[in-house]
């Protein structure tokens, strides 16, 4: 991002930490990320949280319970 650039996934106002710009930036390989950005605006829209509630909440519903093969044949002739 240059100068005249804002952050392309919160539209922040320099203060997010995935913005180059930031005196706290960190380019390295576990530095700043998308992250940032959702801290970012969860603090700037009173939501901290919320996102990753949402996050676990999805992980839950999508799960499905697993049955292994010999436990459906097992279920099959013990009947």
């Amino acid at each position: 991002m240059t100068d005249t650039q804002i952050c392309d996934i919160c539209k922040d106002d320099g203060k997010c930490l995935n913005n180059e710009n930031n005196p706290k930036y960190d380019d390295d390989i576990f530095g700043s990320d998308y992250w940032d950005c959702v801290d970012y605006l969860e603090k700037k829209n009173n939501t901290v949280g919320e996102t990753m509630k949402n996050y676990v909440k999805n992980l839950q519903k999508d799960k499905e319970e697993y049955e292994s093969g010999f436990g459906k044949w097992n279920k099959q002739h013990t009947n």
